[in-house]
C-alpha cells in the first residue's frame, strides 16, 4: 500500500520530447514479422475481471457524445499481452483500494474516423469559431489520428493506435465507493485542451501557482496512475491524462 501511494509525491518528467516523437510516431511502420503483431484480442472484463464500459458504445450519460458512436462496439477488447499487464498493474493498485475503470480498448477504425473528420472540427469550430482550418486541424491532431486514407483504406503499417488493439483509455476508481479519483479533467474532456495533458498541474506548479486543494489531488492521483503504468512497460499519451 505504501509502495503506491508514495508515487504521490513523485514529479512527472518533462514531456517535451515525448511530445515531439509522438507528432511523427505514426512514421515508423509496424513490423508485422513480430509474433505479437498476430496476438489475439481478448475480453478485459471477462478474461480479466477489470471494471469499466465501452463510453463511446452508451446510448447516453457519455457526455460530451451524449450517444453512441457510429461503429462503436460494446466490448472491451485488447491484445492478450497488453491485457496481462493491465491487470498486473490492477492487482498492485487495489492493495491501496484503488481499481481501473475502463472506457475504451479497440476501437474500430469507423469511430476513429468519425471522431476525427467529424465530430472533433465540429467542437473545435464550436468553442473556436474565430480559428482558420489549419489551426483546426492541428488541435484535432492533438488528440486524434486518422483510421483511413480518403478511399477508406487502412495502411496495415500504421494504423491508428486504438485499432491495433494495443491502446486503452482509463481512469481510477476507489474499490469501495465505486467514485472515480479527482484528475482534473474527465475522459476525453477537451474542453480547455492543457488541462487533459498528463502534466498540466506539474507545468502550473513549475511556473509557480500555488495549487489548490482539489489540484493537489489531481495532481497526486495523475502521479500514482503514470508511474503505475511506467513501471509495468506501458508508455503515456502525454496530451491525454486517460491514454
Amino acid at each position: 500500500m505504501k509502495e503506491v501511494l508514495s508515487l504521490r509525491r513523485r514529479p512527472l518528467p518533462d514531456f517535451s520530447l515525448v511530445r515531439e516523437f509522438r507528432r511523427g510516431s505514426r512514421q515508423h511502420p509496424i513490423d508485422l514479422s513480430h509474433p505479437l503483431s498476430r496476438e489475439k484480442l481478448v475480453d478485459i472484463v471477462d478474461c480479466f475481471g477489470i471494471a469499466g464500459e465501452n463510453y463511446y458504445h452508451k446510448t447516453d450519460g457519455n457526455p460530451p457524445y451524449d450517444g453512441r458512436i457510429r461503429g462503436s462496439i460494446p466490448k472491451l477488447l485488447l491484445r492478450e499481452s497488453v491485457a496481462r499487464r493491465l491487470f498486473i498493474v490492477n492487482e498492485r493498485l487495489k492493495w491501496s483500494d484503488i481499481e481501473l475503470f475502463v472506457y475504451d480498448a479497440y476501437r474500430p477504425v469507423e469511430v476513429q474516423d468519425t471522431m476525427f473528420l467529424e465530430w472533433m472540427p465540429n467542437d473545435v469550430r464550436r468553442r473556436c469559431p474565430d480559428w482558420h482550418e489549419a489551426r483546426i486541424y492541428e488541435e484535432v491532431c492533438k488528440f486524434w489520428g486518422r483510421g483511413s486514407d480518403e478511399n477508406g483504406r487502412v495502411d496495415p503499417l500504421s494504423p491508428s493506435f486504438h485499432s491495433t488493439g494495443g491502446a486503452v483509455d482509463l481512469m481510477m476508481m476507489d474499490r469501495r465507493s465505486g467514485i472515480l479519483l479527482p484528475m482534473g479533467a474527465g475522459f476525453d474532456d477537451f474542453s480547455e485542451t492543457e488541462r487533459a495533458f498528463m502534466d498540466h498541474y506539474e507545468r502550473l506548479r513549475s511556473l509557480g501557482k500555488i495549487l489548490t486543494l482539489d489540484e493537489e489531488r489531481a495532481l497526486g492521483n495523475r502521479r500514482i496512475l503514470y508511474w503505475s503504468f511506467v513501471e509495468e512497460g506501458f508508455v503515456n499519451n502525454p496530451n491525454e491524462v486517460w491514454h
